[in-house]
């Protein structure tokens, strides 16, 4: 990882696989759609031989599904600007609703982080 952010975010989650696996828990994997799920995926996908530090941010995260954004409408009110602006947006809302889901779901859904 590259910056401070994603050093701290992947120890930290580093931290709770360890911890879970002593404890005999099952581990723990955040969601595609977080950042650090992202960044996760992009570690244990890399080619090694092309390998590169990687930061955190917004063109990680997997495409929005085709029909999340209204394209058309999207382009003719604020053309590649506005489309641009709304994906980011949308990719954000997404990523931050399924961190929150897995957070409760790990802390309040009896895994336990």
């Amino acid at each position: 990882m590259e910056g401070y952010l994603e050093s701290a975010a992947t120890g930290i989650a580093a931290a709770a696989a360890v911890d879970r696996l002593l404890r005999k828990k099952p581990p723990l994997a955040f969601p595609r759609r977080t950042v650090i799920g992202s960044l996760a995926h992009y570690l244990a996908n890399a080619d090694a031989r092309g390998f590169a530090p990687i930061n955190a941010m917004i063109g990680i995260l997997p495409e929005l599904p085709e029909d999340a954004l209204d394209v058309a409408a999207l382009k003719k009110s604020g053309g590649a600007k506005g489309l641009k602006a709304a994906k980011r947006s949308a990719l954000r809302d997404v990523a931050l609703a399924e961190m929150k889901r897995f957070m409760d779901d790990a802390l309040c859904g009896g895994h336990g982080i």
